[in-house]
């Protein structure tokens, strides 16, 4: 004797509730594109979220005043920019993402002017520009492993002005140039105090040597024209003693 059992066959809003809670197990947040607003106890905002795709795409932090903070966007659900706003709506910073790993940095002054720009690898620090209100380069700092190696100063025509070398994150060196892009001084330091300073012509032959005794200066040394060594002067704790003036060979 065969039984039948009379059963209903489940509605169109039932099959959506299960296609939805099954899409949510699967790690998306939204089936279709939508907005949300997230608010203080208060009433006031707080935050909305902006999905796309089912991914979130760009959230918008503000506050307790009701001005914009901050604004994240992302791409394919991986956070791509952030911005940060001053209360007067001015941008304050940039930060840029490929692959959810941090590329840049951007800092603005005041008036909403690109002020520094710092460039990373694989999340640590590797390079910085610093800019004047002009937009011309004022600095470029270059970083090995996230530990400063090297500074150069430029002059607001482009001009380079000076460079400043490190090792473990210590002035070691310092060059100095001339408008007409001719080497000046070589500074050089030890344990952070002066040890050398080399001084050229415009022709970049060397014309004078001071060297320094913890940080002191002990002698110096002056050349003629062709190279060759002219004088000797010795200092004792920073003072003058005496000088030696050396023959020119004939």
């Amino acid at each position: 004797m065969m039984i039948f059992v009379k059963t209903r066959l489940p509605t169109f809003s039932v099959l959506m509730k299960t296609f939805i809670t099954v899409w949510f197990l699967v790690g998306c947040e939204y089936p279709i594109d939508s907005n949300k607003k997230i608010y203080r106890e208060n009433g006031n905002l707080l935050q909305t979220k902006n999905y796309k795709d089912g991914r979130i795409s760009r959230v918008e932090l503000y506050r307790e005043n009701g001005t914009l903070k901050q604004t994240e966007s992302y791409t394919g659900g991986r956070l791509s920019r952030t911005e940060f706003y001053l209360e007067n709506g001015i941008l304050e910073q940039i930060d840029n993402f490929k692959n959810g790993v941090l590329l840049s940095v951007e800092f603005y002054d005041g008036n909403g002017t690109l002020d520094q720009l710092n460039e990373y690898k694989e999340g640590i620090l590797h390079g910085a520009k610093l800019y004047r209100e002009d937009g011309t380069v004022k600095q470029v700092k270059h970083f090995s492993d996230g530990t400063l190696s090297k500074i150069q100063f430029y002059h607001q025509d482009g001009a380079l002005e000076q460079i400043e070398d490190y090792k473990g994150g210590t002035l070691f060196e310092v060059q100095l140039y001339r408008k007409n892009k001719t080497l000046k001084q070589i500074q050089n330091f030890e344990d952070g105090a002066m040890s050398t300073v080399r001084f050229y012509n415009n022709n970049g032959e060397l014309r004078q040597i001071n060297n320094f005794k913890n940080g002191t200066k002990a002698e110096v040394k002056l050349y003629n024209e062709d190279g060759t060594l002219n004088q000797i002067r010795i200092f004792q704790d920073g003072e003058y003693k005496y000088s030696t003036t050396l023959e020119a060979p004939n």
